[in-house]
This record gives structure tokens, C-alpha cells and sequence, in this order.
């Protein structure tokens, strides 16, 4: 019988230490491999989110740029509607739209779509129109107001200077004064409404020739003369529905039929009766860079608004039936001042006064 000796080699424990190491560096590397295959996975979520917010937050901006670009436009025409289409704007593009609402407590709806990238956002502004607190005064003077003549307004008074009073002087409704009120004994003030002493100053807007010219629907140059054919009380067949600029001096008189607005780039010389005619919405305003000067029988229809001072020549008591904007009054005769509102209310093109404001924003997201 034969006998086997089986020797089994004795276990090397560095062998065991040396396997155990390599499943642990192996697990490890399996796990690393995992965890940066989700790291990458989430970095590119986060990328292509990052991006999509960046691409709408560019959208909105530009639909942004369209709403103001169509204030802007409706400062200087408040009858346009016509809108934008496409209108580039920092490597985008606007779509605006101008809707009337009928008034109430919006007056137009703008809705402005912008485009970046494949990214859309769209904004809606319901606007107002809200007249220029100026243009609510029967009579505004940025200087000191000095009545050495009878004088009669129907409607409001303010003035960022004093309040003097030489003459008898018979206000329909509120004085407002920057200064203080000096009344010469003998004197009258009556004043219906209410009576404000020391408030402060208003300044009211004074955009320059170009801004005028910018929005104009005529532009004339070198002086001009607006008489009626012939001569007499006849039609102002000059005139136009909307914005004449003349770059020079205006000498005008005669019968209006139309809603116009008239700036001089100098003076204003109105050296005889201006009144509309009527059964007709007929208006007119007259803007100065320089003097105003009332002339003749100064029997006048119109919104008078003049860079430099108001001066009143008639040799008969005037009257002005609108209102009378300048940075002084100067008067010979007696003069009364009726106010008319439609000065604040008209939305002719070019004026000043009209403001249009946002009561209403909302935007939305499109993809």
C-alpha cells in the first residue's frame, strides 16, 4: 500500500492584504466612475438650464426695449398705431402692437413679443394718458406775475414767482404762488377757490427743436405769414391737421377749422382775432422759442405756450379763450384768460404736456 503526503503551503498574509487592496481600488475607481458620470449629468442639466434662463432673460429685455421704443414714440405722436415688426434690437427682435381700449382706466394696450435665439417673451402695458400738471392752468408763469391792468382768469393761477397785485384782479378758481402775494392798498383780489402760498416750483417741459421736428407732419422754413385769402375774418387755408414747424418767426391771424399745432423756432406775432369756427372740434396751439406777442384786437382762440415772455399789445381789453403758458406776462390793457380743456386733453403730435403712463404690466412666457 502506497502512502501520499499532501503538504499544503502555509497562507501568506501579505497576499491576502495585497487582494484585499485591489478590490477596494476597484470598488473605489467603480464608484468615482459613477459619481463623475452623475456630476456630468447634472452639470449638463444645470448648463442647459442656465442657458434656457439666460435665453428668455434676453427675450423679456428685448421685449422690454419694444415697449419703451413705443412710449417713446407716443410722446411725440399719440395717434400712432401703427407698431413694430421685427425691429431689431442687441442681437434680437421686437413685434409691437398699439390697440385702443376706449379709455376708463387704460387709454391703448401695447404688447411687445421679443425674440432671442429660440427663446420668446411677451409683455403687455395698458398706458394712460395723463396731462402734464402745467398744462391744467388757465395761466402759468415761471416769473413774478405783476397785474398792473384789470384782470380776469376762469380757471387756475400759478406762478413759481410772486403774486402782485397793482390792479383789481378776479381769479374763477385757485391760485397757487411760489413767492409770497403783495397787494397794493386800494386794490381787489377776489379768488373763488383756494389760495396756496409758498409751494414749490414747477417746471414744465421744454423739449428742443428737434424733438419738435422729429414728429412733425410739415416743416417750413424762414418766416411765415398765416393770413386768410384776401384778407378779412376768412379760413386759415394754411393750415393742416397736425404739426407745422416753421424755423423762423410766425405772424398769424383768421379763422381755424382744423386740430393744428404751429412752434416757431423764434417769435409768434398775433396781430388779430384767431377763433375757431364753429360746429367744428377745430384747436389750435401755439408754441414759441421766443416771444409771444398778441396784437390788434387780440381776440384769441388758442393754447398759447412760450419759451419767452407773453406780451399782450391789443389796444382793446384782450381775451384769450385756452390757456397761456410763458416764462412771464406782460399786459397793457385789461385782459381776461378763460380756460379751455380741451388744451389738456387734445393728443395732437408734438405736444409736450402729453404724458403717457403705464397703469398696468404683465409678462408672459413663451417657448
Amino acid at each position: 500500500m502506497i502512502w501520499l503526503k499532501v503538504f499544503s503551503r502555509p497562507a501568506d498574509p501579505r497576499r491576502d492584504e495585497q487582494g484585499i487592496v485591489f478590490i477596494s481600488a476597484l470598488f473605489a475607481i467603480v464608484i468615482t466612475m459613477v459619481a463623475g458620470a452623475l456630476l456630468v449629468s447634472i452639470s449638463s442639466g444645470e448648463l442647459r438650464l442656465s442657458t434656457g434662463h439666460r435665453l428668455r432673460t434676453k427675450a423679456f429685455d428685448v421685449a422690454e426695449a419694444g415697449i419703451d421704443h413705443a412710449m417713446w414714440k407716443l410722446q411725440g405722436r399719440p395717434d400712432w398705431r401703427d407698431g413694430y415688426s421685427n425691429t431689431e434690437f442687441d442681437d434680437g427682435k421686437y413685434t409691437v402692437t398699439a390697440t385702443d381700449l376706449g379709455g376708463g382706466s387704460a387709454d391703448l394696450r401695447l404688447t411687445s413679443t421679443g425674440k432671442f435665439q429660440a427663446a420668446r417673451r411677451k409683455v403687455i402695458a395698458d398706458v394712460k394718458f395723463v396731462p402734464h400738471p402745467a398744462i391744467k392752468y388757465a395761466l402759468f408763469s415761471e416769473q413774478t406775475l405783476n397785474f398792473g391792468n384789470l384782470f380776469l382768469a376762469k380757471g387756475d393761477v400759478r406762478t413759481n414767482g410772486d403774486f402782485n397785485v397793482n390792479a383789481n384782479v378776479q381769479v374763477q378758481g385757485n391760485i397757487q404762488v411760489s413767492g409770497a402775494i403783495n397787494q397794493k392798498l386800494g386794490t381787489n383780489l377776489m379768488v373763488s377757490g383756494s389760495t396756496e402760498v409758498g409751494i414749490a416750483p414747477l417746471t414744465r417741459p421744454k423739449p428742443p427743436l428737434r424733438w419738435f421736428e422729429l414728429n412733425a407732419d410739415q416743416i417750413l422754413e424762414g418766416n411765415r405769414i398765416f393770413y386768410p385769402p384776401g384778407g378779412g375774418g376768412g379760413f386759415l387755408t394754411q393750415l393742416i391737421d397736425g404739426l407745422i414747424v416753421v424755423k423762423g418767426d410766425v405772424t398769424i391771424q383768421g379763422r381755424v377749422r382744423n386740430q393744428t399745432v404751429i412752434v416757431a423756432s423764434g417769435n409768434i406775432n398775433i396781430n388779430g382775432n384767431i377763433d375757431y369756427q364753429q360746429g367744428t372740434d377745430a384747436i389750435l396751439f401755439l408754441f414759441s422759442f421766443g416771444t409771444t406777442t398778441m396784437t390788434g384786437e387780440a381776440q384769441i382762440d388758442s393754447c398759447i405756450f412760450s419759451y419767452g415772455p407773453v406780451i399782450d399789445l391789443s389796444t382793446r381789453p384782450g381775451h384769450v379763450f385756452g390757456t397761456v403758458l410763458g416764462a412771464s406776462l406782460d399786459y397793457n390793457m385789461q385782459l381776461q384768460i378763460e380756460y379751455d380743456p380741451r388744451c389738456a386733453s387734445a393728443k395732437l403730435p408734438g405736444l409736450p404736456f402729453q404724458e403717457f403712463k403705464v397703469v398696468r404690466w404683465e409678462e408672459v412666457f413663451q417657448f
